[in-house]
């Protein structure tokens, strides 16, 4: 069952949790909220399954890759500069659905080498430790990515990768540390 929200055998149909009452009992569904499940339905069965049966016209958009304009093209800079507001992300939770992220990367890291990532959800390693709520992937906590950090063989910790780069790059735009000798900084370099 597990394994439905990553096989590519499944398609992954939002519905609204009124019509969802009738799977509940077979392992094929996930709940969001109060208002919506994630249904697992087996690819080759899907047009049999899905013509009729399902009030859907179209098929929801949910996690694909985005991109961002770089800090300078956005004014953020001045923004932040101003003594006025000086906003640079304090007390601010930046969440990102991607390709993953690094997190040994120095944009994630506080000064003294610990983690500035609150969690990462990998959907795509199987564990016993999936997050509350959810029946798939695994989560690994800042007391994981910490302990992983500290660690001779990170990985063996929190195997967790970005093989794409995208997920990193994005979350280092948005909520980058601040790192003056390079010249780099992100959106909410001190959430």
């Amino acid at each position: 069952m597990m394994m439905k929200a990553v096989d590519e055998n499944y398609f992954d149909l939002m519905l609204n949790n009124e019509f969802a009452e009738n799977h509940r009992e077979d392992g094929n569904l996930t709940p969001i909220n109060d208002r919506h499940s994630i249904l697992y339905e087996p690819v080759s069965e899907f047009h049999m399954c899905f013509m009729g049966k399902y009030p859907y016209t179209i098929f929801p958009l949910i996690f694909t890759l985005n991109s961002v304009l770089s800090l300078e093209a956005s004014k953020v800079p001045s923004i932040q500069r101003n003594p006025n507001f000086s906003l640079y992300g304090q007390g601010v939770l930046v969440g990102f659905v991607d390709t993953g992220i690094d997190y040994r990367h120095k944009a994630f890291l506080n000064r003294d080498g610990s983690s500035r990532i609150v969690s990462i959800w990998d959907q795509t390693i199987e564990s016993e430790k999936p997050p509350a709520g959810f029946s798939f992937g695994t989560e690994y906590t800042k007391e994981s990515i910490n302990l992983a950090l500290r660690s001779a063989d990170p990985a063996s910790i929190v195997p967790s990768r970005d093989d794409n780069g995208h997920g990193t790059m994005l979350a280092g735009i948005a909520a980058g540390s601040q790192e003056l000798e390079h010249g780099f900084w992100g959106i909410a370099s001190k959430n």
